[in-house]
């Protein structure tokens, strides 16, 4: 059973940083082997300049450096005392000139009542198995996991507008970062996945997988592993009905998610209502109430179109401006309006389907509202806007985006289907984004991710000693926080205690080691603020990259994370 799912990337491709939360520096070891050809891929002997915190001199081992980081960040957050392999290819995967696949990654073996396992009768991945039962199962299988990456981004035909971009660092410019890219994938390796077969709703040789058990349909209130296949069939489509179940994840909701955006067009009557849509991957933050304005189309002067593909010239300022999905970058697309004076930005799809498309991207620079709606919900707004048309960019007040009424997030069911894609990612309504979105989205730099959370309710955490905060409303004895987050000349940490003890704050590299000691003196209660401006025991820099802060303090701990960007 080799399992895959597909992260996709559209037009303009940029990338994030690591988001799952750490409390505990764990130490399991994942361990990239290389499956590549001579000359290709991980074997690329063309010269390359180092970047990003990525010391490689040649484009192959730069790549199986950025796999090897990936794995060393999941390591860091997973507990397990088994060695995990992950077998790692480059080569060519689905692409057009302008979308394509950029990953596929699954378990390599799945396995069932082994000793250990919580549900009897379920299929694991192989590397959560191995973790559960406290030894390697099948050893005679070689490795855990299968990762591809793709082997044509920048080339004639496949992503021609972006290049993979080999640094740790997040400042990939027009580049599209491998590491985030390599992280989901890995998630799906390790279980972010079900064996199910989305298209007959048939279960993985007649038996459920521990994801499935999670899965609920909240319409008809049942979960995957108790429907029948037609039901499952039906599910796979709910889009907004499919939910995740699990009490780690909805524990998270309240904090983790922002408010739900929503489209509100007050007039005129005919077409008044609220309308869904999905935030982009940049652009100013939604807000409650949100931006009231006349809503226009963008007019280009190019042809019939109005995508916004060349500068925009009719007037839009003051304005909110509908632009047609098109052939250009949403980025620029928006960027064109705001430079216009719009006050904000409407996407509207250009093919039929029953959610929004997603406006991935990421420009700093474009600082009003960017949303997307579905090809039939701007049919009906363009049927009004020529005799004026009134709407409101914003969120709603109390529900949180991507979650149904009970607090749930949703999973990625689209309708029509979309395999390899679809369910075994979250839906792509969550606001902020995250990591296990089934496209590669804009910079989420400082959000925290449900993806270690999900990890928990599969059983990745059972029998380990954590310090995760079960309930976010239950109260710590110790916080640490660190900001500007990334840094580049000097992160301001804040940690506070509830009672007077010794405290010790380290900083620690990817494989846990300790770079320097901040802190180790008896403290009162309270709060203290110091600073830490990325050197090491030896006072030089330390590389660029990502660092975890551990604060410890009468036999506890709280450990965050913090990426260090290069000069």
């Amino acid at each position: 059973m080799r399992p895959r799912r597909h992260f996709t990337a559209a037009l303009m491709l940029a990338c994030f940083a690591m988001l799952l939360r750490v409390e505990t520096t764990y130490g399991a070891t994942i361990v990239i082997a290389n499956f590549d050809g001579a000359g290709e891929g991980m074997n690329d002997p063309t010269p390359a300049t180092p970047v990003g915190g990525n010391p490689g001199t040649t484009v192959g081992a730069q790549r199986f450096n950025v796999l090897q980081q990936a794995a060393n960040i999941w390591g860091s957050i997973l507990p397990s005392n088994v060695t995990i392999t992950v077998e790692a290819y480059f080569e060519a995967l689905p692409c057009n000139a302008i979308s394509g696949a950029l990953g596929s990654a699954g378990p390599k073996w799945v396995w069932f009542d082994f000793p250990g396992a919580q549900y009897p009768g379920t299929w694991y991945s192989m590397a959560l198995a191995d973790k559960l039962a406290g030894f390697n199962i099948y050893p005679e299988g070689g490795g855990d996991i299968e990762a591809y990456f793709s082997s044509g981004i920048g080339t004639p035909g496949c992503l021609e507008t972006t290049y993979w971009y080999y640094g740790f660092d997040s400042q990939e410019g027009l580049g599209t970062e491998l590491l985030p890219v390599a992280i989901h994938e890995l998630g799906h390796g390790l279980g972010f996945l079900t064996f199910a077969d989305e298209t007959n709703g048939a279960l993985y040789q007649g038996l459920p997988d521990v994801y499935s058990r999670f899965m609920l349909d909240n319409v008809t209130g049942k979960h995957w592993h108790d429907m029948t296949d037609p039901e499952r069939v039906v599910s796979a489509v709910n889009a907004g009905g499919l939910v995740w179940d699990g009490p780690a994840v909805t524990a998270m909701v309240p904090s983790l998610l922002g408010k739900r955006p929503q489209l509100t067009v007050n007039s005129p009557p005919s077409i008044a209502g609220v309308y869904s849509v999905v935030a982009a991957g940049f652009g100013g933050n939604l807000t409650h109430p949100g931006v009231t304005a006349q809503v226009v189309w963008a007019d280009d002067g190019v042809d019939a179109t109005r995508d916004a593909c060349s500068p925009i010239v009719n007037s839009v300022a003051g304005k909110i401006v509908l632009i047609e999905r098109g052939t250009c970058r949403f980025v620029d697309k928006a960027r064109r309006a705001q430079d216009a004076g719009a006050v904000g930005v409407i996407f509207v799809d250009n093919v039929t389907a029953n959610v929004p498309p997603i406006a991935g991207g990421s420009e700093p620079s474009v600082q009003i509202p960017v949303i997307s709606i579905t090809l039939a919900d701007g049919s009906d707004i363009d049927t009004e806007v020529a005799n004026g048309v009134n709407a409101t960019i914003g969120t709603h007040a109390t529900e949180r985006a991507g979650a149904d009424l009970a607090g749930r997030l949703r999973l990625f069911a689209p309708n029509p289907l979309q395999p390899g894609s679809g369910l075994s990612h979250w839906d792509t309504a969550v606001y902020p984004k995250m990591l296990m979105e089934p496209t590669l989205s804009g910079s989420l730099l400082g959000y925290q991710d449900m993806t270690r959370h999900l990890m928990r309710d599969l059983g990745w955490f059972t029998g380990s000693t954590i310090t995760a905060v079960e309930n976010p409303t239950a109260p710590r004895s110790l916080s640490l926080r660190s900001a500007p987050n990334p840094f580049r000349d000097a992160a301001v940490i804040e940690l506070e205690l509830a009672r007077a003890g010794r405290a010790e704050l380290d900083v620690l590299d990817l494989h846990g080691r300790r770079v320097l000691s901040l802190l180790a003196e008896n403290l009162p209660a309270g709060r203290r603020t110091l600073s830490w401006g990325g050197q090491g025991e030896d006072g030089t820099g330390v590389p660029a990259g990502l660092y975890f802060l551990r604060l410890r303090c009468g036999g506890e701990s709280a450990t965050t994370r913090t990426v260090r960007l290069g000069p």
